[in-house]
């Protein structure tokens, strides 16, 4: 089995929205608690191995929609608001992910910057017009987890999701947000 998309618009609440949307994915047991600046999950089957994981709560005014990709045979999740910005320097991280989960090890992307997060230098995103090839990365937060099968754009190329690129001897495809995901 492939990577599926599943898309659910903002309905107020980021904890409820995110939580709809994995019960959309299939994880029909998340229940979600607020508890100060972060959204506690927690999955009595577990999500990919993970029974307990949290996100940041963040402003109402971040996306008009989330999406979540999964691969069910590489056991991986990545929840993204939809981002709509032309610059990363003022952008935080959280407006770009809001969690990932890869065979039972999960981050999530808090008050901290992108660059600290994911190597990326801040300035100005490219367009989908642009030819510039991408230059990826695997995906690590800063505790050093290395969360393959999904890759960061460090140049900050961004092409509309599903769109598959090539590095000559892997393809990947892109999930819409400064990431994508390599193709098995």
């Amino acid at each position: 089995m492939g990577i599926e998309i599943f898309e659910k618009t903002y309905t107020g609440s980021i904890a409820d929205t995110v939580r709809d949307l994995l019960h959309d994915a299939g994880f029909s047991d998340v229940t979600n608690t607020v508890s100060g600046t972060n959204v506690d999950f927690s999955s009595a089957s577990g999500v990919y191995g993970c029974k307990s994981f949290s996100i940041y709560n963040y402003s109402s005014a971040v996306a008009s929609k989330f999406v979540a990709i999964k691969d069910d045979s590489r056991k991986a999740l990545i929840v993204l608001p939809e981002f709509t910005g032309n610059t990363i320097t003022a952008v935080p991280a959280y407006y770009i992910v809001a969690l990932v989960i890869v065979d039972g090890v999960t981050t999530y992307f808090d008050a901290s910057d992108l660059s600290k997060w994911t190597n990326v230098i801040g300035g100005n995103i490219k367009s989908s017009t642009d030819s510039s090839d991408v230059l990826l990365a695997p995906l690590i937060d800063t505790f050093t987890h290395v969360f393959s099968p999904f890759y960061v754009s460090l140049n900050r190329v961004i092409h509309p999701i599903n769109t598959v690129v090539t590095d000559g001897s892997n393809s990947f495809t892109s999930l819409g947000n400064l990431f994508y995901i390599k193709n098995a």
